[in-house]
C-alpha cells in the first residue's frame, strides 16, 4: 500500500474507522 496519496490514505483509514465503529454520520465529514 502506497502512502503517495495521503487524502485517499486518511479516506481509507476513515472508512475503516467507521465500518468498525459505526459512526458513518460523523465520517462523511473528512
Amino acid at each position: 500500500f502506497k502512502l503517495e496519496n495521503i487524502s485517499e490514505y486518511k479516506a481509507f483509514c476513515a472508512l475503516e474507522y467507521c465500518n468498525v465503529h459505526g459512526l458513518w454520520e460523523n465520517c462523511i465529514e473528512i
